[in-house]
């Protein structure tokens, strides 16, 4: 993953809280603990990986851990397909072109979870913490290829989101995948616009979403 803050930095743009979504081992910890964050929730669904996620926060206390796999839909029992990647590939969805594009990386196993909505996660987190998570307006993705339906689970909670950062690529990588154009449209309809882009040539890497009306504001900056 890319430096998101570093992105945001450079556009004057302040992080607040953050929430993360396939958070893994918790490479980002620290780049989101000096990110000015006042909370943040980190969301991952492998047990492995999220019992290395909680000792790596264990020393912040303004960070909290949810082992949990965020969908569109709550409480429904699906198959998440597990990588040999150290889980890194990992995906609610089934893999597509993966294979043959990276023929090194298998996927070995199924293992079953149920779903939460962003919605229905913020709901419990909020009621569990005892604190307001108000302040979160930064989200972070890597759910490979099921970004939109992360999305599509967190109508309520986009109000507060002012930048998005996540993986995209031309599509195809995972069944039922979203494309770049795909998920650009879907966030345009929800006031988003791309303000960073940078894609391998195996055809994904990374993009970040801001709110449109922080494009007036860079407009202003370049007068």
């Amino acid at each position: 993953m890319a430096h998101p803050f570093t992105l945001l930095k450079k556009r004057n743009l302040s992080c607040t809280g953050v929430l993360q979504v396939g958070a893994s081992y918790g490479q980002e910890v620290e780049a989101i603990a000096d990110s000015g964050a006042s909370i943040s929730i980190l969301v991952e669904a492998l047990p492995e990986q999220f019992k290395h996620l909680s000792e790596k926060i264990s020393k912040y206390q303004n960070m909290f851990a949810v082992n949990a796999l965020c969908s569109d839909k709550s409480g429904e029992l699906v198959d998440f397909n597990i990588a040999s990647n150290t889980g890194m590939s990992s995906s609610l969805l089934k893999p597509g072109v993966h294979e043959r594009v990276y023929p090194e990386v298998k996927f070995i196993s199924r293992r079953q979870f149920k779903t939460i909505s962003v919605d229905d996660l913020f709901s419990f987190v909020s009621e569990n913490v005892g604190g307001s998570l108000s302040s979160i307006n930064t989200m972070l993705m890597d759910v490979q290829g099921a970004e939109h339906l992360v999305l599509k689970g967190a109508s309520s909670t986009l109000k507060q989101i002012d930048y998005i950062f996540c993986e995209v690529s031309y599509g195809g990588l995972y069944e039922g995948d979203y494309s770049l154009e795909e998920l650009q449209g879907f966030l345009m309809k929800n006031d988003y616009r791309l303000c960073w882009l940078s894609i391998k040539r195996e055809g994904w890497g990374d993009a970040l979403f801001v709110r449109s009306h922080f494009f007036d504001i860079f407009q202003q900056h370049n007068d």
